[in-house]
């Protein structure tokens, strides 16, 4: 992912080797001991900063979406202005102001401590290693894992956040897979001061709901705040003149925004999508985009050749999350260079059709007892240890940062070497009205599709696609759902006699397994040989090993994914 590095180590990565070959701008400074590097595209170049005086070293990788709005009020004419202004008025969290996708390090010479941070949903994030005077701080943790090499530092299996990644494909609080190396939370922010560093946190989204709201206003509220979202969105690309990208699928949340764009009077959007071909999903995303004349760009899934882009994700993406989770979209962006897009609109954290991260329990306190959003059921879920358990009050939120920021989002890693992705769910303003609404009005009284029929109704008679079904009959008479469901079920069940596989599924993993031998060819001697490296490696456990061994193995497709995913892992950040 594009950003920065700084590092006090004595031998840190040579700037050939920091440098990223997607991106086009590399550029490094010395300062009191510390090298501090930045590798970034060509893009959105006056919302970063990399500059430094006789008071500040400051480095942001940064689209600010209220950047004007802060330069008003601050009366500057410049965004760098802007920026040193509010860290002379606070120093201590100045870029809790900041909307939008970021993250940063800001290096204070009299009193020669560093503050570094990412944003409120973690859309950016950073690892850090800090020990025994070496600090190491990056975008991408192979910024952290080849200056720790480089510098004899041992790098370790960090144990319970390899068994957190097992349970759930991804890293559930600060924990990285790599003993001492730690990635900022979401709204987090860290004070590095003579080798010690104090973690806290600037950001928390408010958990009290207003239960006298009527569903009018409710609607209003989320109404409001989604068009602002979707505005700022546009006037970033407007700013810059680069031309809009909008990740379209058959569900309910990326529709949302495409025809929220469209009414905003947005009519040369670019719409993509990827699934297999003939699925439910490619149908459904191709009359959205006729409906709404917008360019469509479609990349079939059908040779399935990404399923072994196991490294290759890994590395994009941080291993934050299992690879196979962006499925077809590293390839189809890649595709698209050279398009001058700007910002990628996608429809992440939006459950529209749901109405909330969970359909049960939302509203007890965080939990895991109740198995939500298992990969594996291969060792207890209540045998490892997630501190971000005690930062929320609800099972609803807790599971918006887990399943929702930190794994799902986990995909703008990828995306970020190619455009600059962004959710208008994800607006901490969108965030905030949603969490005013009582859960179980938004859950069980459907209040977000109620919302969308009430806004865009046309967009409520085109079928979902995971049911097959219209939109607006889910708020219709409930026998007439049923039938329609039952007829679609009977309709995909035939179908999939001829294909091999359901026409509900965007990516029929088992299927491409099943009728590609090369693919499962290709996964088993990755596993075999990777396995191997993992078996003759110093401290990993043989528990452990036996617990990725059974991922693999397990019935469901998902484990075996996982398990991959952190042979990759160990592959490229602690074994190299």
């Amino acid at each position: 992912m594009p950003g920065f590095y700084i590092t006090n180590c004595s031998a840190p990565l040579s700037a050939n080797a920091a440098f990223d070959s997607f991106c086009c701008i590399s550029e490094s400074r010395q300062v009191d001991g510390y090298a501090i590097w930045r590798n970034t595209r060509n893009q959105f170049l006056d919302d970063k900063i990399f500059y430094q005086n006789d008071d500040y070293m400051i480095v942001m990788e940064s689209i600010v979406l209220n950047k004007r709005a802060l330069m008003e009020n601050y009366r500057q004419t410049s965004f760098l202005d802007t920026i040193i202004t509010m860290i002379d008025q606070n120093p201590v969290c100045f870029f809790d102001q900041l909307k939008g996708m970021f993250s940063g390090a800001v290096y204070f010479k009299k009193t020669m401590r560093w503050v570094i941070f990412t944003d409120q949903l973690g859309s950016k994030p950073l690892f850090y290693f800090v020990n025994k005077g070496n600090v190491i701080i990056g975008s991408q943790l192979e910024y952290i894992t080849k200056t720790m090499a480089n510098n004899g530092i041992e790098r370790k299996v960090d144990e319970n956040g390899f068994r957190q990644f097992l349970l759930y494909g991804c890293y559930m609080d600060e924990h990285s897979g790599v003993e001492l190396v730690k990635r900022l939370y979401p709204g987090d922010f860290a004070v590095i001061d003579s080798g010690n560093i104090a973690v806290n946190t600037y950001h928390r989204f408010s958990e009290k709901t207003n239960d006298g709201i009527t569903d009018d206003d409710a609607i209003d509220l989320l109404d409001n705040a989604f068009k602002r979202a979707i505005q700022r969105g546009v006037e970033k690309n407007n700013e810059y003149g680069y031309k809009g990208l909008v990740d379209i699928s058959g569900g309910a949340d990326s529709r949302m925004i495409a025809y929220a764009l469209k009414a905003s009077g947005q009519d040369h959007y670019i719409m993509c999508h990827y699934s297999q071909s003939g699925s439910n999903e490619s149908i459904i995303s191709q009359r959205i985009a006729n409906d709404l004349d917008y360019e469509y760009y479609y990349r079939s899934l059908d040779d399935a050749k990404f399923m072994l882009d196991i490294d290759r994700i890994t590395c994009m993406n941080s291993g934050t999350a299992y690879y196979c989770g962006i499925t077809g979209g590293e390839r189809l962006l890649h595709s698209l260079s050279g398009q001058n897009i700007g910002i990628e609109f996608t429809g992440l954290l939006g459950n529209m059709f749901d109405g909330g991260m969970l359909t049960q329990y939302g509203e007890e306190c965080p939990t895991l007892s109740h198995g939500n959003y298992l990969c594996t059921k291969v060792l207890d879920q209540n045998s490892i240890h997630i501190s971000a358990l005690d930062r929320f009050q609800t099972n609803d939120l807790f599971w918006l940062y887990e399943r929702g920021m930190l794994c799902g989002m986990s995909t703008f890693l990828t995306r970020s070497f190619y455009v600059e992705p962004y959710t208008p769910y994800g607006d901490i303003e969108f965030i905030q009205a949603w969490l005013t609404i009582p859960w179980e009005r938004k859950v069980k009284d459907r209040l977000l599709l109620r919302w969308m029929q009430r806004q865009y109704p046309e967009s409520m008679e085109i079928p979902y696609a995971s049911t097959g079904v219209k939109l607006s009959y889910e708020l219709g008479p409930i026998h007439k759902a049923r039938i329609a469901k039952l007829m679609v079920r009977i309709r995909n069940k035939l179908k999939s006699f001829k294909t091999g596989y359901s026409a509900a599924s965007m990516n029929p993993i088992q299927f491409w397994e099943k009728s590609k031998p090369w693919l499962k060819k290709g996964l088993e001697e990755y596993y075999s040989e990777n396995m191997k490296t993992l078996q003759n490696g110093d401290f990993v456990s043989q528990d452990l090993i036996d617990e990725i061994q059974a991922a693999y193995t397990a019935s469901g497709m998902i484990g075996k994914y996982v398990a991959l995913t952190l042979l990759s892992y160990y592959k490229n950040y602690i074994a190299n």
